[in-house]
């Protein structure tokens, strides 16, 4: 399975009348593309803007955000969208520079918020990209979570296919081929992959069927970066796992760049947290029976999520050790505000290799901001979303995630 990233640079954005793509500005029709969304959905108002970078734009009520992609003659996100499922092969076009990002108020869709300067901008990689975002209203007073949650995923999924089709035609910028090799006289690193699914509005997506009663299952991870797992997971915004980042895991992309130079790239396993013990349990000797059956030396856990969630982590350490398999640990922190409490909920004596990606407490300073998308209050009003105030990190959206997509560093000491 071999699959080639196209890239297109975008610098800049137009919402005109028209729908375009030249010199690195992206023009789109913003009319077409509410249609798009809507189709056979009239249950909401959508709303787009352009936020850039530098601009004094908070955008709140994050839900998702997704790399703009699309394939020709196949299923850009399967299960979603029309055509042939081809995820993790042939050719796929990708928009760099420019997310389309969604928000929406609703109960159950907690908090999320991204500032595009200032000091809120230095804990989430989309202050620095063009963020397209798809403000949505709903209209429907009769609004359920398992309608809302299903077409939230599809509206945003067809705005980002759309945007990226407009490119089609342009020569990339650059373009990256990925394919799983085998080299024998390397350490095989293999990864588990663990994401969040808890039903509507907290669900993940893998080939369009949710994951909540998902076994852990090997899958190629060309398959996993060409939209084959998709988010609607829309809680603790901190260390959600957005679509975007799914088809940007770094985790993934550092193993193919060290792929026949440092090690050998032995593959993916993913696996939901359950919320039984004993089913943790038995995810964690399944991963573990996996990775030892693919001969992996060594593997990293990641994990969405926290609480509970740093229970299965631990016990995916304790078999994999019991397997003779080496282990590096992703996670983040909820250490209080002092970050002098103890972080995590479950720990293991194998725990000697931890990789964190900052604390979900620590107490940050928001400058007022020109201009809000998303809404018009904070948590229910306890912030005016114009005005400056402080929080902590759990509201600010991807800051501590746990994939390590964010700009925190790890010091050893």
């Amino acid at each position: 399975m071999s699959l080639k990233i196209l890239r297109h640079n975008v610098k800049k954005i137009k919402l005109c009348d028209m729908s375009a793509y030249e010199d690195e500005t992206l023009y789109v029709d913003i009319e077409k593309l509410k249609k798009i969304c809507l189709e056979g959905i009239n249950r909401y108002e959508l709303n787009f803007y352009a936020a850039i970078p530098g601009e004094k734009t908070r955008i709140i009520h994050i839900t998702d955000v997704v790399k703009p992609s699309h394939k020709e003659n196949a299923s850009t996100f399967p299960g979603w969208l029309p055509g042939e499922s081809k995820s993790g092969e042939g050719e796929t076009h990708q928009i760099e520079g420019l997310s389309i990002m969604q928000c929406c108020t609703f109960s159950g869709i907690q908090e999320g918020i991204v500032d595009m300067w200032g000091n809120g901008a230095k804990f989430s990689q989309f202050s620095s990209k063009i963020n397209l975002v798809m403000e949505v209203n709903i209209v429907d007073k009769n609004m359920n979570n398992e309608i809302l949650a299903h077409d939230l995923i599809m509206m945003n999924l067809r705005a980002a296919d759309y945007l990226a089709s407009i490119c089609t035609d342009s020569v990339p910028n650059s373009e990256e081929t990925f394919e799983i090799k085998d080299f024998p006289e390397l350490p095989k690193i293999g990864y588990a992959y663990f994401i969040q699914a808890q039903g509507n509005l907290r669900n993940v997506h893998l080939g369009g069927q949710n994951c909540v009663e998902m076994s852990p299952v090997s899958l190629n991870p060309c398959k996993l970066i060409d939209g084959e797992l998709i988010s609607g997971n829309y809680i603790i915004a901190c260390q959600k796992n957005p679509t975007y980042f799914h088809q940007e895991n770094p985790v993934i992309l550092d193993l193919f760049a060290r792929d026949g130079k440092e090690l050998s790239f032995g593959g993916v396993i993913i696996s939901t947290e359950s919320n039984l013990n004993d089913s943790k349990k038995n995810n964690a000797r399944i991963i573990a029976d996996i990775a030892k059956q693919n001969k992996f030396d060594g593997i990293i856990v990641t994990q969405e999520g926290g609480g509970h969630a740093d229970v299965d982590l631990m016990m995916t350490l304790d078999a994999c050790v019991e397997n003779g398999i080496a282990v590096v640990l992703q996670t983040n922190e909820i250490a209080g505000p002092g970050g002098d409490l103890p972080p995590l909920v479950c720990y293991s004596k194998h725990a000697d290799a931890i990789v964190t990606n900052g604390n979900n407490d620590e107490i940050i300073d928001l400058e007022a901001a020109d201009t809000v998308i998303g809404g018009e209050s904070i948590l229910n009003g306890k912030f005016n979303p114009y005005e400056a105030f402080s929080t902590n990190l759990g509201i600010m959206y991807t800051s501590t995630n746990q994939l390590g997509a964010n700009y925190m560093t790890t010091l050893e000491y």
